[in-house]
């Protein structure tokens, strides 16, 4: 197994030579990673321990399924790990896969933020793939108790890759938003049709980002049913898992409506930074361990605009998927 692991960072070493150089260097601000995105996916599409081709919650097709993502019951039987894992891994991989194509062919522009996510991303991989190969081994193994800890060790680090690969694709977001500039003109007469895909897909990844940092941050990654907020956010990432699936426009959206949409979104913009701020300082993990935490007056105002935005009658991401079903999607 130490053998395979060293062979396996010896893979990826080579294979993204040239951002390893670049990340050793003085500065990767003027280098495009789009081949080492290109090289990277590659490499996660083919091995097939750590991924599949498969549907996800929602419908949605991916090459980045998390395969051997098992855990045991009592009777031996495998059991599918949570599927809000499966979903985020792949949606925030088909995101990177389909829009890293956007920099083909571009110099000049500020690379080092990219870089930086994606130079994570690499050094993780070898230790995802090691818990991948670690869970298949022990599928022969007859204790059960003794496979389960290596599933704990795989869905723990399913979950730091969960948040890496956000990192990745909202990085890659801000790059093609701030300095590729490619919504400019969006909310006008000159606008394109990819220019409102992209906005729109953009802001739905925003939207999936928001739920992510309640199951994978604030929860832990664990399952906590029964918490309002958590119920929440799991309905939520249903719903816009839902319009991921399916991709189809109103015909025609027009600039005003067009308009409107960036009106009600830098709104929602605005709310999720106070969000953030609750998020930070409050976790609904600790709170289901000790209630009495709501004594404390700040954290029961945490907890109260995590309700506004997340769980609420008409919550705030309620409030946006309803206009994007209403007067984006078909």
């Amino acid at each position: 197994m130490k053998k395979r692991f060293i062979t396996i960072c010896l893979t990826f070493v080579m294979a993204l030579s040239g951002l390893a150089l670049v990340a050793c260097g003085d500065d990767s601000s003027d280098v495009n990673p789009y081949e080492s995105y290109q090289t990277t996916l590659a490499s996660m599409r083919e091995n097939k321990t750590l991924f599949k081709n498969g549907t996800t919650d929602y419908g949605m097709e991916s090459d980045f399924y998390l395969n051997n993502f098992y855990d045991k019951n009592a009777e031996g039987i495998k059991v599918e790990g949570n599927q809000n894992y499966i979903f985020l891994t792949a949606y925030g991989l088909n995101y990177i896969n389909k829009y890293y194509t956007y920099l083909s062919d571009l110099s000049g522009y500020d690379f080092s933020g990219l870089n930086s996510a994606l130079e994570s991303l690499t050094s993780y991989l070898p230790v995802i793939d090691l818990a991948s190969e670690n869970i298949v081994s022990a599928d022969q193994i007859a204790n059960i108790s003794v496979y389960r800890s290596y599933f704990v060790e795989y869905e723990a680090n399913a979950k730091e890759l969960i948040n890496i690969v956000f990192d990745n694709a909202l990085a890659l977001s801000d790059f093609l938003i701030n300095e590729r500039g490619l919504t400019a003109g969006l909310g006008t007469e000159t606008q394109t049709q990819e220019q409102i895909t992209f906005y729109i897909e953009n802001e739905v990844l925003y939207a999936i980002n928001d739920v992510r940092v309640i199951l994978m941050e604030s929860a832990k990654g664990k399952v906590l049913t029964g918490n309002d907020i958590y119920d929440g956010a799991v309905k939520l990432l249903s719903y816009y898992g839902g319009l991921v699936t399916n991709n189809s426009y109103i015909t025609s959206i027009t600039a005003e409506t067009m308009a409107d949409s960036i009106n009600l979104s830098n709104l929602l913009a605005g709310e999720r930074t106070t969000t953030r701020k609750a998020n930070s300082s409050f976790s609904i993990y600790d709170y289901e361990n000790d209630k009495n935490i709501l004594l404390d007056g700040d954290n029961r105002a945490y907890y109260a605009q995590l309700q506004k935005y997340y769980s609420m009658d008409n919550n705030f991401l309620q409030q946006y998927y309803n206009y994007l079903a209403t007067n984006i999607y078909e």
